[in-house]
This record gives structure tokens, sequence and C-alpha cells, in this order.
């Protein structure tokens, strides 16, 4: 997922990867809104070795139909991904 990516769509018949870019104090609260329409699960993922959470989640899961809304959060120390809205099919 590219940093001026604002919605994404996945339509895949087989499993996909999708990394967060990594929150800055320059783009915290960027939001993405993510949506799986193919058949293949997309597993979203933090940046590696940055904010490797996702609500305190390694992952997130997104079968079919699903979406979720994310946005990139400063904590006390680093960032986080928060969920916004999540719709599970």
């Amino acid at each position: 997922i590219a940093a001026q990516d604002n919605v994404i769509v996945f339509n895949n018949g087989s499993g996909q990867t999708a990394t967060l870019p990594q929150i800055t104090t320059a783009n915290q609260g960027i939001q993405y809104y993510i949506k799986n329409i193919g058949t293949g699960v997309v597993t979203l993922t933090g940046s590696t070795g940055h904010e490797n959470f996702i609500d305190a989640q390694q992952t997130l899961s997104l079968s079919q139909g699903d979406s979720v809304k994310v946005m990139g959060i400063a904590l006390l120390t680093g960032f986080e991904w928060l969920v916004l809205s999540y719709y599970n099919v």
C-alpha cells in the first residue's frame, strides 16, 4: 500500500499480503479504506520494523466482502494502526 493511496480494493483469486506504510509525525492521522472483493484472503500488516500492530494484533485478515478503515496514530512512544471500522461478511 502506497502513502498516497486512500481507497484500496483487492480482487485476487489467491491470498495476498498488504503492508501498510510507515507512520511518521508528518503523516500521523493518515487513513485507508481497504476492501476485499476477491476470493483470496487479504492479510493486512503494519510496516516491518515500525508499527507492527493493528489494534494490538499482528495481522488483520479480510475474506471476500470484508472491509476495514484504519488510521495511523501516535502513541506515547511510537505509532500504531487503529481500526476505525470493520465490516465482516
